[in-house]
């Protein structure tokens, strides 16, 4: 069966540090992700937005990254990413994301990498994340989506329509 392949990955800059950090002010495990495609990884980040890039020149920007496929037909997959596709050029929502973290709520267009995925999954078919799409953290996504309990959401009331 196809699958959507999904990449978390950790970085050690200064915004990936502030947004593993930001879920409970300990350190979380992932800071960014994206989807796979063939050899070639759909992320946003700033600057640049929605993109398209090698998977290597994307993986060796971080010190960890977890592979995650999600199995779905041929037709979801296809619809899903079309739909990515279509996302090319979306701008990354820097207010929106830097006033996140510390307290601000700003709501600026744009995708930021774990809207993007969500979307994604979303648009194949998988249970839709339930809250604000931009308000979720890689890390809250990998939790949610792997079962892993390195995430407990300090906010739950927030994460819910």
């Amino acid at each position: 069966m196809p699958a959507i392949r999904v990449i978390y990955v950790r970085g050690h800059t200064l915004a990936g540090l502030a947004i593993r950090h930001h879920d409970d002010g300990t350190a979380r495990r992932w800071s960014h992700c994206g989807i796979v495609e063939g050899r070639m990884i759909w992320h946003s980040t700033w600057p640049g937005g929605v993109r398209c890039e090698y998977e290597g020149t994307f993986v060796e920007r971080y010190t960890a990254a977890a592979w995650v496929d999600y199995e779905v037909s041929d037709e979801a997959r296809r619809r899903a990413m079309d739909w990515l596709r279509s996302m090319e050029r979306t701008p990354y929502p820097v207010a929106t994301v830097l006033g996140r973290l510390v307290g601000l709520h700003i709501d600026e267009p744009g995708m930021q990498c774990t809207e993007l995925v969500e979307s994604v999954l979303a648009e194949a078919g998988l249970q839709r994340w339930r809250g604000r799409l931009h308000l979720i953290t890689p890390n809250m996504s990998y939790a949610n989506r792997c079962g892993g309990t390195d995430y407990v959401p300090p906010l739950a009331a927030e994460m819910t329509e």
